[in-house]
């Protein structure tokens, strides 16, 4: 991948990490699986495989900014969105891990520092955009199952894709070798095209989680906090 071609996906993806603001965080976390998919085929295609150390560097340099922006929502948002204390653990963990990453690119630190917070965010927004948190939210049981589940799945998932990349960078060529490069980023793109399709105009009318009356859109479509003041709610006896 050329420098113009890095320069203008880091743009488009610094530009898509802002939509926390005014879109679903299920729409945005969603298109946000495709862009880095994507990202990594095309990378692929224009490289041939060459140099998997700076593309992982880079990569995660950008899953460090979605990860901040992720961060500052979930943290302004902490008391009125019923799942942001459920994964911002997970993200501060994997956010750690990712600037350690980055740092010594060794990538026993990916085993070290799963991204559980992908899933867990992922199961935590879709029954929020699908409407069903409230039966999940009265049986909290259920959430700290798939909170264990998901973590093992994520740690058995990572120490496989770590040790794929590390057997492919010990052959002779390095990635170079890696067989069938870029099958899926044609499949990848039209699912993307799909998903905005069906799911990102919803997302515009989709309205988070948050506690009844807590949180509202401005006149810019921006979600801000409502400011009640005291008074308001003071009741008045005779």
């Amino acid at each position: 991948m050329t420098v113009a071609g890095l320069i203008v996906a880091g743009i488009l993806r610094v530009v898509w990490y802002t939509t926390f603001w005014f879109l679903h965080p299920f729409v945005v976390h969603v298109i946000n699986f495709f862009v880095d998919s994507i990202d990594y085929e095309a990378w692929l295609l224009a490289t041939g495989g060459e140099d998997r150390e700076f593309y992982d560097r880079w990569d995660k340099a950008f899953d460090l900014g979605y990860y901040i922006s992720a961060l500052f929502f979930l943290l302004w948002f902490v008391n009125d969105l019923w799942y942001a204390k459920w994964v911002l653990p997970f993200l501060i963990y994997r956010s750690i891990g990712n600037i350690i990453f980055i740092i010594t690119a060794d990538y026993i630190f990916i085993e070290i520092f799963p991204n559980v917070f992908g899933y867990l965010f992922f199961y935590f927004t879709a029954i929020d955009f699908w409407g069903i948190d409230s039966y999940f939210r009265a049986r909290p049981w259920i959430n700290i199952i798939i909170v264990v589940v998901l973590t093992v799945l994520k740690v058995l998932v990572e120490i496989h894709g770590v040790n794929t990349i590390e057997d492919q960078l010990d052959k002779p060529g390095g990635f170079t070798e890696f067989e069938g490069i870029g099958p899926s980023f044609w499949p990848l793109f039209i699912m993307l095209l799909t998903f905005i399709y069906f799911a990102f105009y919803p997302a515009l009318a989709a309205f988070p989680a948050f506690d009844q009356n807590s949180v509202q859109r401005n006149s810019l479509f921006i979600f801000v906090k409502t400011r009640i003041t005291y008074s308001s709610n003071i009741l008045y006896y005779d």
